[in-house]
């Protein structure tokens, strides 16, 4: 398994209750959402400032969607 996905199981784990499926997935999604935000991620595909444009318009749509569908 993954290192980063074991580590964010672990902080869904509670001795005293379930493990928290929820708070997991919303984990998951919270990581993914910083990898999209940081300009270094969209900054390797783009050549021109037209390219990046549309990049940031790509991630903010997609960022947009995750927020209103799964947070």
């Amino acid at each position: 398994m993954n290192t980063k996905i074991k580590e964010l199981a672990l902080k869904c784990y509670n001795p005293y209750s379930n493990f928290d499926h929820d708070l997991f997935a919303k984990l998951i999604i919270e990581d993914i959402m910083q990898i999209m935000a940081d300009p270094k991620t969209y900054n390797r595909c783009t050549h021109t400032t037209h390219d990046l444009d549309q990049a940031k318009c790509v991630i903010g749509e997609i960022s947009r969607k995750i927020y209103e569908d799964y947070l």
